[in-house]
This record gives structure tokens, sequence and C-alpha cells, in this order.
């Protein structure tokens, strides 16, 4: 057998092909271990891929955990907003319902500004109660049944069909200023006061009550006053009955400088006379506000300045004097027969229809209308002169009872048939009730 050498080679063949043997072997041997080392690292791979996926899969628990935890509390919420909103509705109803009840208390109370108060108000105050107050510029459209305090006046004040005051101030003096022309003697006033009630003035200077005449609202001089003078009349009215008139004197000297003086009493400016060294001042000389008077001009240094202010006083009315009230003081239709004693005369009641049982008194006139019998009797203790008509317009008998007087001269009743009339007169105990 032959062996084949290479070229410039040495050794057998044997010898190489083991050589060639362990190096394949050991080829294979570094691609098991390579492989085996590709499987180790893949199966650490897979181990983490592994561990990932339970890390994932643990994370998806959580998550799902997380998300039902997030729904309970989004049921929960909306549970409480469910609750809120019951809640709300139920408050609002209540607050509507508050809401009602108080407009109705509010209805039944006084308004605090403004608005209508129904039925009666009670005051319980011990020490007073303050009415509207404010100046005559502040008067407002008057409507009948008003009262208010006007501060320019010093008075309490009403209104019916115009402003005038309702006691409680100084009593009113009204002022009329006209000027002369050289030929009117007669001047309308703007009421129709008493003449010895009135202070009259030409130019400032006083005129006596023999230089003019008042009747009614008409004022006449016994001269024309002379052409532009100045003519005032004021004039006191009549106080309430409760109040009378006085005059409170105040009393200044001037400095020359001074034009305000402080009066002892608030009074309207038309109830004051001021003098100035004797001469009357016009109002146009002076304004009073309050119980102030400040003049136009400066009385001049040591003038002797007096001031009367008329004020009203409180007094009680008494039982008039016997014979003191005239006929001409009583209103027509004032005194009715009720009012009248017995024996007065006069003329008859009313005339009086009657159903039933009836006692006359005199003056009466019965017209009796029943379908029944009726008793009417006659007055007890009559007097001479006492008069009593009836008229039976019933289907009834009318028996009239003597009450203990005689009847035409016996002591017997009386009857009326139907349509039957007596007028009966009361002469003495013998002939008592005579019928005309």
């Amino acid at each position: 057998m032959g062996i084949f050498r290479g070229a410039g080679g040495t050794g057998d063949a044997t010898t190489d092909a083991t050589a060639s043997q362990v190096a394949l072997d050991a080829l294979t041997a570094t691609t098991k271990a390579n492989e085996a080392a590709a499987s180790a690292t893949a199966a650490d791979t897979s181990a983490t891929n592994a561990a990932t996926s339970e890390t994932n899969a643990g994370n998806s628990v959580t998550a799902a955990t997380t998300s039902a935890t997030n729904a309970a509390t989004f049921a929960t919420n909306a549970s409480n907003s469910a609750t809120a909103a019951a809640t709300s509705e139920t408050n609002a109803a209540n607050s509507a319902t508050a809401a009602a009840a108080s407009a109705a208390e509010a209805a039944d109370k006084l308004p605090l500004a403004g608005g209508t108060l129904t039925g009666p108000l009670i005051v319980n105050e011990p020490t007073a109660v303050t009415m509207s107050a404010g100046t005559t510029a502040q008067r407002p459209t008057g409507v009948a049944g008003m009262f208010r305090y006007n501060t320019t006046d010093g008075q309490f004040e009403g209104y019916t069909t115009e402003w005038g005051s309702i006691g409680g101030g100084a009593a009113d003096l009204s002022l009329n200023s006209f000027t002369g022309d050289g030929s009117t003697t007669a001047y309308t006033l703007s009421t129709s006061p008493i003449e010895d009630n009135t202070f009259v003035y030409i130019d400032g200077v006083y005129q006596n009550k023999t230089g003019y005449a008042i009747v009614d609202n008409v004022l006449t001089f016994s001269s024309a006053p002379p052409n532009s003078s100045a003519i005032e009349i004021t004039a006191a009215t009549v106080a309430p009955v409760t109040a009378s008139t006085e005059f409170k004197l105040n009393q200044f000297t001037g400095n020359g400088s001074t034009l305000a003086y402080t009066l002892s009493a608030q009074s309207p400016e038309n109830n004051t006379n001021v003098y100035i060294d004797g001469v009357y001042q016009s109002k146009t000389n002076y304004a009073v506000s309050g119980t102030t008077l400040t003049f136009s001009t400066a009385p001049p240094s040591g003038s002797a300045i007096e001031v009367m202010a008329a004020n009203a006083v409180v007094v009680s009315v008494g039982t008039p004097d016997d014979n003191t009230v005239t006929t001409a003081k009583i209103v027509d239709g004032a005194i009715t027969s009720a009012k009248l004693a017995a024996g007065v005369g006069g003329a008859f009641n009313d005339f009086l229809i009657k159903t039933a049982n009836y006692t006359a008194v005199t003056r009466d006139q019965l017209i009796v209308n029943s379908g029944s019998a009726v008793t009417i009797t006659l007055p007890a203790s009559p007097t001479a002169g006492n008069v009593v008509f009836i008229k039976n317009a019933g289907a009834g008998t009318v028996t009239v009872a003597r009450n203990g007087s005689n009847i035409n001269s016996t002591a017997d009743d009386g009857s009326l048939a139907t349509d039957a009339a007596a007028t009966l007169v009361y002469v003495d105990g013998t002939i008592g009730w005579k019928e005309l």
C-alpha cells in the first residue's frame, strides 16, 4: 500500500488524519458550545420574557383593581350627587314655602316704606307718636283725611277740602295785604272775622276800629286809603273749643347790627305783630322760622323791639251760662223732637209703623199695620197737652190701653177698627185723654 506524502511533507498519513479529525471534533465541539450558549441565552430571554409577562400580568391585575376602585368611587360620587340634588330640591321647596310664609306675614304688617295699611292701627307707646312733619311748601297733594305737623306754622294741620289747623299749636291770624289806590274803600278778606279780632295798619300806622267796619268777609274803610299805601289786615280765627288764644310778649333792644332774635315760643309769621320804638313793622320787613325772627335790616342801636306772638292755650269748656246760647248759634236741623222735653210743644215725632204691642210717648204718630190684634198703651203719668195719634191700617183690631188714665172721662180702654184713627190729647185727671 502506498503512502501519499504532500509536497515537501513529512510524517505519515495516519497522523495527519488523526489531526484532521481532532480539528473537526474541536470545531464541532465549538459549534455545540455556541449552540448551547445560544440555547442558554434563549432560555434566559424566555425566562426574562416570562418574568416580564408575569409583571405585566400583575400590572394588569393592579390596573383592573384600580379601575374597579375608580368605578366604585364614581358610583359613590354619583350617588352623593343624586343625594345632594335631592337635598337641594328639598331646600328649594322649603325656601319657597318660607318665602310664601314671609310674604303672607309681611302682608299683615305695616309697610316699612310707603304702601297701604288695611285695618285698625293700635300703637302701644306711653310717650308719644311722631307724625309726618314738613314746611308749608312740602305739603302733599291734599286728600281728605290727611294730617301732618306744619313746621312753617308751628301747628298740626289736616285736609278736608283744603289745609287747615286742627289744634295742638298756635291759633291762626290770617294775613291780608292790599295796596290803596286813593278811591277804593271796600276790601275782600280771606275769612269772615269778628271785627274786634282784627288789626288794621296803613303804612304801618294802626287804624282804630272806628275807621272801618266788617260785614261777613268785606272790610270797608270810612275813607279810602291813600294811593300806593300798604294795607295790612290781620284777623284772629276762632280757636278750637279746647283752646284759647294768648299773646306772648318778647322784648329786645336793637344794637344796629343784630338781625336775628330768638322768641320764647314758636309761632307762625302771620301770628306775630312786631313794633320798633312803637312803630308797627309790616311782614315784608322780617321773617319767622321756628323760634327765630330775622329782620331784613338791623333795628337801630338802642331801639325798643316788641314782638307779640299769638299762641293757643288749652282750656276746658264748661256748661254755657243760662240764657247765653242764642237761636242763631244752633245749626239748622240739629235739634230733633227726641231732644225736646215733654210738654215743650212743637211738631209731632216722625210717623212710626208698628206691627206689635207698643207703649207710646207724647207726640208719637203711630200707624199700626198688623193682621192680628195689637195693643197700643198710652204714656204713663201724662201731663196736660200731651198728644198721641194712632191709625189702624191693618186687619186686626187695635186696643188703646189707658194705662191708668181715663179716656173720654171713663176708665175704659179704647179700640180702633180697621182704617179707624184717633188723636188723643191729655186734658186732666178727670177727662184724661180726650179724643179729637
